[in-house]
């Protein structure tokens, strides 16, 4: 089987929370990620529909109240998770991503994911 995929994947445990423009939010843990998108497994309560933009705020280092959000939409569901492509990729995106695959501290903070 040919692998596909334009980006390398990163086994990386994240915690992310995704919220959609009607206010509906669902607790997933990230399996993998890469620049292009990431699996997230579903901590309970439900998965979005494929086709769905939504606002992920990943919560990284794990408990310190550090947030980065980044828009995505819903390319795949599956039983236990979801596949979500970025959109709207930035510099600092950049960063952040870079910093989760290597395990330091992300270079800039922001407020918590409620808002």
């Amino acid at each position: 089987m040919i692998d596909r995929r334009r980006f390398v994947r990163h086994p990386v445990s994240i915690e992310v929370t995704l919220s959609d423009k009607q206010g509906q939010h669902y607790r997933m843990r990230t399996r993998n990620i890469s620049v292009g998108g990431v699996y997230l497994e579903c901590l309970g309560g439900g998965l979005p529909q494929r086709g769905k933009v939504m606002t992920l705020a990943f919560d990284y280092p794990a408990g310190s109240g550090i947030w980065h959000r980044m828009l995505g939409r819903v390319q795949r569901t599956s039983p236990n998770g979801i596949a979500v492509n970025f959109i709207e990729f930035t510099l600092e995106d950049f960063a952040f991503l870079e910093s989760a695959f290597n395990g330091s501290t992300p270079l800039r903070t922001s407020s918590p994911a409620a808002g």
